[in-house]
């Protein structure tokens, strides 16, 4: 079952979702916001600078890695799809879609290739729509795994 928006709403006071924006929360869903911008060289990650007006310049066909502003909770009974809000789709944004685990516990990190040329993404945008499932009942095995805390890099 998809859960609503009176439901993302009650997991926003709760401390499910940290960092939770009002205008984030969807009909069936939270959009995430953007909050640092990184990239891959040689194996380490190096966070990208605003300009002075918080935007990010992106390069034409790169791999970026994000990392939203929100936190979340994830209870052992629900687990969330992460999607491509349809505007940066549009744009010709991909990401790597990603289930959320029950049980997961820190920051989302997002992968991202940009659009086959420049473009200028500010912090905070909302980027990411999260869909969350009810699951049948609590999971026995919740997420314990390398990403646990909001890990951006497996052991390279």
């Amino acid at each position: 079952m998809i859960l609503p928006h009176q439901k993302i709403k009650e997991f926003c006071e709760s401390g499910i979702i940290i960092n939770c924006a009002e205008e984030s929360i969807r009909e069936n869903g939270y959009d995430l916001r953007i909050d640092k911008l990184m990239v891959l060289q040689n194996g380490n990650v190096k966070e990208l600078e605003t300009s002075h007006d918080e935007y990010y310049s992106l390069n034409p066909n790169s791999f970026y890695l994000a990392l939203s502003v929100e936190e979340l909770n994830m209870p052992d009974d629900v687990a969330a799809l992460m999607t491509l809000r349809s505007t940066f789709a549009r744009l010709g944004f991909l990401i790597s879609n990603t289930v959320i685990d029950a049980g997961y516990r820190g920051k989302i990190t997002i992968a991202l290739h940009s659009p086959p040329y420049n473009y200028m993404l500010k912090r905070g945008e909302r980027f990411i729509h999260l869909i969350f499932f009810k699951l049948t009942e609590k999971t026995d095995k919740p997420y314990s795994g390398k990403y646990q805390g909001g890990k951006i890099l497996p052991n390279l």
